[in-house]
């Protein structure tokens, strides 16, 4: 039985292979992608196909750029994704991603440019790009495929993931403006949060233990000792868990306070209302980053899967409230409990003053 799963995954990558090349032969022989005219451009579809929140939050400084300067801008997302965008005036129209979806209202948009962020090349997405038939498709580090018309190249590890999106910008010669985040405001998650940041005379601090990746969670441990010396030592403050209410649970604190049935809007509510946030996942770090919360980062040295690149560096916060421990250690739960609690007493104390 193990033996024939093990053929038929093996087989399947093949032939996702074979599908993937015939295909990209195919459009690199027959398709030929108009000049690139910005001023002819109504209306963009943004991919993020994965569903991850990061990358989503930062798509929000390019939506509202282009909508600012009076496009349509739609994106083409996850369920996690589509439901934090619900709330953003940036985007007119958020479609969910599925494979083997209809393409049907997707097609009936008739839009100008499909903007492709990831570095990722696959079958599935390079059929969706042809059946969508846009004008143009803006896409990096893919020299090999035709479609993609404008390419960018962009793989420095010393460059700000920030500036990906610039890249994109600079193509449409809008006016210039700062990058900055751009998250709406869900009244039902609010709602549900508002109790549990009382009362307003005393400072919430929010941690996030957990990440999407086991090297990069807080231990039971760390999140323990962390809220113990808060609790003794910054008896003025209140704190508050952000996560999935299962997860959080596992952790056995149980004078531990955190949002029942929890959402990714709920966690917005909880880093907007925060007078400081203590994070790992890079996530939570950016949608800070969004409200200019202060905050306590916390990464390990790990590469990006997909790229390569140094992770710490590409997706630092990069904004001045925010103070960034890298650890050496390959997981972070082995990052020493003093080096987190210093570093917190050291925030709590430039937040005094």
């Amino acid at each position: 039985m193990q033996f024939l799963k093990r053929f038929n995954r093996a087989k399947n990558t093949v032939l996702r292979r074979l599908k993937l090349h015939t295909l990209n032969t195919w459009l690199n022989i027959t398709y030929r992608p108009p000049s690139w005219e910005p001023e002819k451009v109504k209306r963009v579809l943004l991919l993020r196909l994965d569903d991850k929140i990061g990358d989503m939050v930062v798509t929000t400084g390019t939506a509202k750029q282009l909508a600012d300067n009076g496009y349509h801008v739609s994106v083409l997302t996850g369920n996690v994704c589509k439901s934090m965008l619900a709330f953003c005036d940036a985007v007119q129209q958020t479609y969910l991603y599925e494979k083997r979806m209809s393409l049907r209202s997707l097609r009936a948009q008739h839009f100008d440019v499909v903007i492709d962020f990831d570095d990722v090349v696959d079958y599935e997405r390079l059929r969706l790009l042809f059946l969508l038939a846009p004008r143009h498709v803006i896409g990096f580090n893919k020299p090999n495929s035709t479609i993609y018309s404008p390419k960018l190249n962009w793989r420095n590890s010393e460059q700000h993931i920030t500036e990906r999106h610039r890249q994109v910008l600079a193509l449409f010669n809008l006016p210039p403006a700062p990058f900055h985040y751009h998250l709406g405001r869900d009244p039902a998650a609010a709602a549900l949060v508002a109790p549990l940041t009382l009362p307003a005379d005393r400072r919430l601090i929010a941690i996030n233990p957990f990440t999407g990746a086991e090297d990069k969670d807080f231990s039971r441990e760390q999140v323990q000792c962390l809220i113990a010396h808060i609790r003794q030592h910054h008896q003025e403050c209140r704190i508050l868990l952000i996560g999935h209410s299962d997860k959080l649970q596992s952790l056995q604190i149980p004078t531990a306070e955190y949002v029942a049935n929890s959402t990714i809007n709920t966690a917005i509510e909880i880093v907007r209302n925060a007078d400081l946030v203590i994070s790992p996942d890079t996530s939570i770090v950016h949608i800070a980053c969004a409200f200019n919360t202060p905050l306590l980062a916390v990464y390990n040295t790990r590469r990006l899967k997909d790229s390569g690149l140094v992770g710490y560096k590409i997706w630092a916060p990069n904004y001045s409230h925010a103070t960034q421990i890298v650890t050496a250690c390959p997981a972070i739960r082995d990052l020493s409990v003093t080096t987190l609690i210093q570093a917190l007493d050291e925030k709590l104390t430039q937040l005094a003053h």
